[in-house]
């Protein structure tokens, strides 16, 4: 890229000039841009604490679990989650995984996971959703869908499912701490 340095003694040709060098920097990356968008990226964003609402969420079949909560990290162009919580019938959940979004499996570890799950693959769909499918053994055992509410308040995930022959749907509802 060539840049033409051109004087002038006006206010309006300084005021191009900077504005040109400013937008060069910019493309270049060489800028404070990051300190601008944080705040809008971090609203914008999964990454944080999330509660379940067990009152908000549904489950076919049921019972609901008692409690979750949800920690979400960015983790290059992926995330790390982790889930603690007690299920219904007072077991305790412990699962985490780090996968990219690039639609390959990577390892779940811990227990309780969705539908016995041992892998996740993600995919983002744009800055609010992303597509995540859960297999058991290389078989698909669950699909879900995670929206994030444009205020960036709640995250929710619509998923179907198969755990032991039985089908499975639900829809859960997370708030953010």
């Amino acid at each position: 890229m060539k840049l033409r340095w051109r004087s002038s003694r006006t206010t309006t040709g300084s005021c191009v000039l900077t504005l040109v060098i400013v937008t060069v920097l910019q493309q270049l990356g060489c800028t404070q841009r990051e300190s601008q968008t944080t705040d809008i990226e971090r609203v914008l964003s999964r990454v944080g604490t999330w509660k379940l609402n067990v009152a908000k969420s549904t489950y076919d079949p049921g019972p609901p679990p008692r409690n979750a909560t949800r920690t979400i990290e960015a983790l290059g162009n992926g995330t790390r989650q982790r889930t603690e919580g007690v299920d219904a019938a007072g077991n305790r959940v412990a699962y985490e995984y780090s996968a990219n979004y690039d639609d390959k499996d990577y390892p779940m570890m811990g227990s309780g996971t969705p539908n016995e799950a041992d892998s996740i693959a993600l995919k983002r769909i744009d800055n609010f959703t992303v597509d995540a499918t859960l297999k058991k053994a290389g078989t698909v055992v669950q699909t879900t869908r995670g929206v994030l509410s444009k205020d960036g308040k709640l995250l929710t995930y619509t998923s179907t499912g198969n755990a032991n022959g039985q089908p499975t749907r639900s829809v859960t509802i997370w708030d953010r701490q």
